[in-house]
Protein backbone atom coordinates (compact mmCIF):
# COMPACT_ATOMS: atom_id res chain seq x y z
CA UNK A 1 0.00 0.00 0.00
CA UNK A 2 3.22 2.71 0.45
CA UNK A 3 3.51 2.13 -2.96
CA UNK A 4 0.37 2.75 -4.12
CA UNK A 5 0.10 6.01 -2.20
CA UNK A 6 3.61 7.26 -3.59
CA UNK A 7 1.98 6.14 -7.41
CA UNK A 8 -0.86 8.69 -6.25
CA UNK A 9 1.27 11.57 -4.91
CA UNK A 10 3.07 11.51 -8.11
CA UNK A 11 1.79 13.97 -11.13
CA UNK A 12 2.80 11.91 -14.21
CA UNK A 13 2.59 8.90 -15.70
CA UNK A 14 4.58 5.77 -14.25
CA UNK A 15 5.69 2.61 -15.96
CA UNK A 16 5.57 -0.14 -13.68
CA UNK A 17 7.16 -3.37 -14.11
CA UNK A 18 5.42 -6.12 -12.12
CA UNK A 19 6.34 -9.50 -11.63
CA UNK A 20 9.60 -9.26 -13.81
CA UNK A 21 11.24 -12.10 -16.18
CA UNK A 22 8.50 -14.01 -15.95
CA UNK A 23 10.10 -16.87 -17.87
CA UNK A 24 13.23 -17.73 -15.37
CA UNK A 25 12.84 -20.19 -12.84
CA UNK A 26 11.29 -19.82 -9.41
CA UNK A 27 14.62 -20.24 -8.03
CA UNK A 28 15.82 -16.97 -9.52
CA UNK A 29 11.60 -15.02 -8.96
CA UNK A 30 9.46 -16.69 -6.63
CA UNK A 31 6.98 -15.88 -9.86
CA UNK A 32 8.65 -17.77 -11.97
CA UNK A 33 7.18 -20.35 -14.34
CA UNK A 34 9.92 -22.00 -15.78
CA UNK A 35 10.64 -25.76 -14.93
CA UNK A 36 7.74 -24.97 -12.10
CA UNK A 37 6.61 -28.51 -11.63
CA UNK A 38 10.60 -29.11 -10.26
CA UNK A 39 10.69 -26.47 -8.04
CA UNK A 40 7.61 -25.63 -6.74
CA UNK A 41 6.70 -22.15 -8.94
CA UNK A 42 3.63 -21.02 -10.25
CA UNK A 43 1.77 -22.57 -13.30
CA UNK A 44 1.25 -20.27 -16.24
CA UNK A 45 -2.42 -19.74 -15.33
CA UNK A 46 -1.11 -18.91 -12.27
CA UNK A 47 1.02 -16.05 -12.90
CA UNK A 48 -1.90 -14.53 -15.13
CA UNK A 49 -3.98 -14.64 -12.10
CA UNK A 50 -0.84 -13.05 -9.92
CA UNK A 51 -0.08 -10.06 -12.54
CA UNK A 52 -3.98 -9.14 -13.22
CA UNK A 53 -4.54 -9.58 -8.99
CA UNK A 54 -1.72 -6.63 -8.74
CA UNK A 55 -3.72 -5.10 -11.46
CA UNK A 56 -6.82 -4.61 -10.22
CA UNK A 57 -5.86 -4.02 -6.66
CA UNK A 58 -4.19 -1.22 -7.68
CA UNK A 59 -7.40 -0.07 -9.45
CA UNK A 60 -9.68 -0.75 -7.03
CA UNK A 61 -6.90 1.24 -4.99
CA UNK A 62 -7.51 4.68 -7.37
CA UNK A 63 -4.14 4.45 -8.97
CA UNK A 64 -4.83 5.85 -12.19
CA UNK A 65 -1.48 7.16 -13.51
CA UNK A 66 0.21 3.93 -14.47
CA UNK A 67 1.08 2.11 -17.19
CA UNK A 68 1.01 -1.86 -16.55
CA UNK A 69 4.11 -3.72 -18.61
CA UNK A 70 4.38 -7.15 -19.29
CA UNK A 71 8.29 -8.34 -19.00
CA UNK A 72 10.12 -11.21 -20.12
CA UNK A 73 13.71 -12.49 -20.42
CA UNK A 74 15.77 -13.40 -23.86
CA UNK A 75 16.33 -16.89 -22.28
CA UNK A 76 15.33 -19.49 -21.10
CA UNK A 77 12.74 -19.88 -23.79
CA UNK A 78 9.03 -19.39 -22.33
CA UNK A 79 5.85 -19.99 -22.66
CA UNK A 80 5.40 -15.98 -23.48
CA UNK A 81 2.13 -16.11 -24.73
CA UNK A 82 0.69 -18.54 -21.89
CA UNK A 83 2.09 -15.76 -19.04
CA UNK A 84 0.55 -12.71 -20.85
CA UNK A 85 -1.97 -11.46 -18.78
CA UNK A 86 -3.81 -10.15 -21.40
CA UNK A 87 -4.43 -6.76 -23.44
CA UNK A 88 -6.60 -5.48 -20.47
CA UNK A 89 -3.86 -5.46 -18.05
CA UNK A 90 -0.56 -4.29 -20.05
CA UNK A 91 -0.06 -1.49 -22.05
CA UNK A 92 3.65 -1.65 -22.23
CA UNK A 93 5.51 -4.47 -23.22
CA UNK A 94 9.13 -5.11 -21.91
CA UNK A 95 12.17 -7.61 -23.12
CA UNK A 96 15.44 -7.95 -20.85
CA UNK A 97 18.44 -8.49 -22.79
CA UNK A 98 22.31 -9.25 -21.94
CA UNK A 99 25.23 -10.88 -24.00
CA UNK A 100 25.94 -8.69 -27.23
CA UNK A 101 28.85 -6.84 -28.67
CA UNK A 102 27.36 -5.98 -31.98
CA UNK A 103 24.80 -4.65 -33.63
CA UNK A 104 23.57 -7.67 -35.89
CA UNK A 105 24.23 -10.14 -32.73
CA UNK A 106 21.24 -7.79 -31.39
CA UNK A 107 19.28 -8.53 -33.91
CA UNK A 108 19.42 -11.82 -34.82
CA UNK A 109 18.61 -12.38 -30.90
CA UNK A 110 15.55 -10.28 -31.31
CA UNK A 111 14.04 -13.10 -33.90
CA UNK A 112 14.52 -15.85 -31.91
CA UNK A 113 11.25 -17.22 -31.60
CA UNK A 114 13.07 -18.97 -28.67
CA UNK A 115 13.99 -15.01 -27.36
CA UNK A 116 10.69 -14.10 -26.44
CA UNK A 117 10.73 -11.07 -28.86
CA UNK A 118 8.94 -12.04 -31.74
CA UNK A 119 5.97 -12.63 -29.71
CA UNK A 120 6.22 -9.34 -28.09
CA UNK A 121 5.80 -7.52 -31.56
CA UNK A 122 3.07 -9.79 -32.21
CA UNK A 123 0.81 -7.86 -29.18
CA UNK A 124 1.53 -5.06 -31.28
CA UNK A 125 2.58 -2.39 -28.44
CA UNK A 126 5.39 -0.30 -27.49
CA UNK A 127 8.16 -2.31 -26.19
CA UNK A 128 10.98 -1.41 -23.84
CA UNK A 129 14.31 -2.72 -23.77
CA UNK A 130 14.12 -2.53 -19.85
CA UNK A 131 17.43 -4.30 -19.00
CA UNK A 132 20.39 -4.22 -21.34
CA UNK A 133 23.88 -4.97 -21.00
CA UNK A 134 26.79 -6.38 -22.91
CA UNK A 135 28.88 -9.33 -22.96
CA UNK A 136 27.54 -11.07 -20.48
CA UNK A 137 24.09 -11.65 -17.85
CA UNK A 138 27.13 -12.46 -15.66
CA UNK A 139 28.27 -9.24 -14.05
CA UNK A 140 31.44 -10.23 -13.06
CA UNK A 141 32.76 -11.45 -16.27
CA UNK A 142 32.01 -7.81 -17.91
CA UNK A 143 35.10 -5.97 -18.42
CA UNK A 144 34.54 -2.24 -18.13
CA UNK A 145 35.17 0.42 -20.72
CA UNK A 146 35.36 -2.32 -23.23
CA UNK A 147 32.13 -2.04 -25.18
CA UNK A 148 30.28 -0.02 -27.35
CA UNK A 149 26.75 1.08 -25.62
CA UNK A 150 25.62 2.58 -28.83
CA UNK A 151 24.61 -0.54 -30.61
CA UNK A 152 21.71 -0.79 -28.70
CA UNK A 153 20.26 2.57 -29.87
CA UNK A 154 21.13 1.87 -32.99
CA UNK A 155 19.23 -1.51 -33.07
CA UNK A 156 16.11 1.05 -32.64
CA UNK A 157 16.77 3.29 -35.06
CA UNK A 158 17.49 0.18 -37.64
CA UNK A 159 13.63 -0.25 -37.81
CA UNK A 160 13.52 -2.97 -34.93
CA UNK A 161 9.91 -3.28 -35.10
CA UNK A 162 7.63 -1.84 -32.25
CA UNK A 163 10.85 -1.17 -29.83
CA UNK A 164 10.85 2.32 -28.72
CA UNK A 165 13.48 2.69 -25.54
CA UNK A 166 16.61 1.11 -24.16
CA UNK A 167 17.57 0.81 -20.63
CA UNK A 168 20.59 -0.33 -19.44
CA UNK A 169 21.46 -1.80 -16.08
CA UNK A 170 23.51 -1.24 -12.99
CA UNK A 171 26.91 -2.40 -12.18
CA UNK A 172 29.17 -3.25 -14.64
CA UNK A 173 26.62 -2.66 -17.71
CA UNK A 174 26.08 1.09 -17.07
CA UNK A 175 26.01 3.49 -19.63
CA UNK A 176 29.14 5.55 -18.05
CA UNK A 177 30.79 2.25 -17.15
CA UNK A 178 31.31 1.21 -21.19
CA UNK A 179 32.45 3.30 -24.21
CA UNK A 180 30.86 5.86 -26.30
CA UNK A 181 28.21 6.67 -23.34
CA UNK A 182 28.12 10.10 -24.70
CA UNK A 183 27.59 9.61 -28.16
CA UNK A 184 24.66 7.01 -27.21
CA UNK A 185 23.36 10.48 -25.48
CA UNK A 186 24.04 12.64 -28.05
CA UNK A 187 22.12 9.93 -30.80
CA UNK A 188 18.73 11.61 -30.09
CA UNK A 189 15.97 8.80 -31.68
CA UNK A 190 13.18 11.08 -33.01
CA UNK A 191 9.12 10.24 -33.30
CA UNK A 192 10.05 9.72 -37.38
CA UNK A 193 12.47 7.10 -36.43
CA UNK A 194 10.38 4.72 -34.37
CA UNK A 195 8.80 1.99 -35.85
CA UNK A 196 5.14 2.54 -37.01
CA UNK A 197 3.04 0.31 -34.01
CA UNK A 198 0.13 -1.42 -35.45
CA UNK A 199 -3.46 -0.14 -34.61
Amino acid sequence: DQVITELQAMSGMVIFRPLIENNLSSTIWWWGTNGNSANGGPSNAQYVTLFQMVHDYMVAAGVTNVLYVYNTNYYPAGAYAANDPGSSYRQLAAWDFYGCTTQSCITSAMADTNGGMPYLQSTGIPIIMSEVGNQSANNGSVATFTYNTSIFGQNIQSGASHAVATVFFVQHWCLQCQLNALGYLQNTITRSQLPALAP
